[in-house]
């Protein structure tokens, strides 16, 4: 967050121009977010939507309304998250569909918006946001990035199964997602979270053994 901060007071400085400047505070809004800072990460990406020619910057200002979306998201206000988000995929798909960085935020917003049908118990809207969102993935050359978000789609699927009790056909993806994921990540959080899934149908079936077992695999990747 600091080296952003920086970053944009810099840019600042020298009268950086506009798509400088919101690339940084797009990027800066993300990590406040992450941080679990909503209200500094609004604000960077509303200044980053008042710079931004949405008829010329079509991605930035997608990417922005996206951000916009994952922040209405996370606190609930779960109607203005669908219209950024409707916003978002409007432009990205209307851009350029064969060009990789697109498809790379097409997918990251379908990940999102399938996340907030599946909190408004919308399961079949977020299958289908997951579903063509592994489906991209799996369309694209080779490349971490893409493989890592094939993973996360397949776990997503999962879960939206998994709530349906289709316990067969989650478990299933949970461990293609796993298969997927130790190889790029190695003992990581994002693979920890697939397994406490796991232990979760484990439970269901009353192999409390087997649920056990993996989640204390899950626990040392914490």
């Amino acid at each position: 967050i600091h080296h952003l901060d920086q970053a944009l007071t810099e840019l600042d400085l020298v009268d950086a121009p506009n798509e400088e400047l919101c690339q940084v505070l797009i990027a800066a809004g993300r990590t406040h977010l992450s941080a679990g800072d909503s209200r500094l990460s609004k604000t960077c990406y509303q200044q980053a939507l008042g710079l931004i020619d949405e008829g010329r910057d079509t991605r930035l200002y997608a990417q922005a309304m996206h951000g916009m979306g994952t922040i209405y998201e996370a606190t609930r206000r779960f109607k203005q998250a669908t219209d950024c988000f409707r916003v978002a995929l409007s432009i990205q798909r209307s851009g350029m569909i064969h060009d990789a960085e697109y498809l790379a935020d097409i997918v990251a917003t379908l990940l999102s918006f399938g996340s907030l049908h599946e909190k408004q118990g919308n399961l079949d809207l977020a299958l289908s946001c997951f579903t063509e969102a592994y489906r991209m993935c799996h369309a694209q050359d080779h490349n971490h990035a893409a493989d890592v978000e094939k993973a996360t789609s397949l776990a997503s699927m999962g879960w939206v199964y998994h709530t349906k009790g289709c316990l067969k056909l989650a478990m299933t993806m949970y461990r293609d997602s796993i298969a997927l994921l130790r190889p790029l990540l190695g003992e990581h959080r994002n693979v920890a979270a697939v397994l406490i899934k796991i232990g979760m149908i484990f439970v269901e079936e009353g192999r409390d053994q087997r649920a056990a077992e993996v989640y204390k695999e899950a626990l040392r990747m914490q």
